[in-house]
């Protein structure tokens, strides 16, 4: 559910007063989050009309691992051999803690890649996590997504993934450097762990706000909204 109240200026006094909720979309909408909204009465819009949001209250309801973020992007070597194995892992889709990703990314990473043998740690003073393959026969590297780029050191036809979109978990991981493959390790430490994933959400309208320009390009967005609440939250905008 999406709440926000849209205030129309007329020659600078305040002319409407504009109140959207995405329980009441019209049909054929998408969902909460991309809706059609049909006012119920036609309003005059004159000349010199400015339109801003000013209220807003959105549902802190996304997870931490989401559709969009979920994969995990392995490359495995044995030493004693030169070829490369790839793995693409799926993370399962929930809210985590640091100590629940580590968790969930050592069982994924043993049932998915279970000859390597491995064990995840956590740094929380730096909030960062370590994995470590146990097997001394095998080295790894974690791809990034420059790394699975179409310039990159991966080779995208393995995966079968979007190279402009590999919807992985680099973001959350901090991992954001490329891979040198001449480099062997059997340990690999992550950046800064984002548990929050998301830290803005934009409102954005077709209709209106062609004036702005989002962080990929966007010209329709009407307001940025700063994430501020937990899981299950509301997160309140109101000036």
């Amino acid at each position: 559910m999406c709440f926000y109240i849209i205030d129309t200026y007329s020659n600078g006094k305040l002319d409407k007063k504009l109140c959207v909720d995405s329980r009441f979309s019209a049909p054929g909408s998408r969902g909460n989050a991309d809706f059609r909204y049909v006012l119920t009465e036609s309003i005059h819009i004159p000349d010199n009309m400015s339109m801003f949001v000013t209220d807003v209250c959105i549902p802190r309801s996304w997870y931490t691992i989401e559709y969009f973020n979920q994969y995990l992007f392995v490359r495995m070597k044995r030493k004693s051999a030169p070829a490369y194995i790839d793995y693409k892992i799926a993370l399962t889709q929930k809210n985590y803690s640091l100590q629940a990703l580590r968790e969930e990314g050592q069982y994924q990473l043993n049932d998915n890649i279970d000859e390597a043998d491995w064990e995840v740690y956590i740094d929380e003073s730096r909030g960062t996590i370590k994995i470590s393959c146990l097997n001394p026969d095998y080295c790894f590297w974690v791809l990034s997504d420059k790394d699975l780029s179409s310039v990159g050191v991966a080779y995208r036809n393995t995966f079968s993934i979007d190279s402009t979109n590999p919807q992985s978990c680099n973001s959350v991981l901090g991992n954001t450097h490329t891979s040198n493959l001449t480099q062997e390790s059997n340990e690999w430490t992550s950046g800064f762990v984002d548990l929050v994933g998301i830290h803005n959400v934009y409102i954005t309208c077709s209709q209106f706000g062609n004036n702005s320009l989002g962080p990929q390009g966007e010209r329709n967005i009407l307001k940025k909204v700063v994430t501020t609440a937990e899981l299950g939250g509301l997160i309140v905008l109101d000036q």
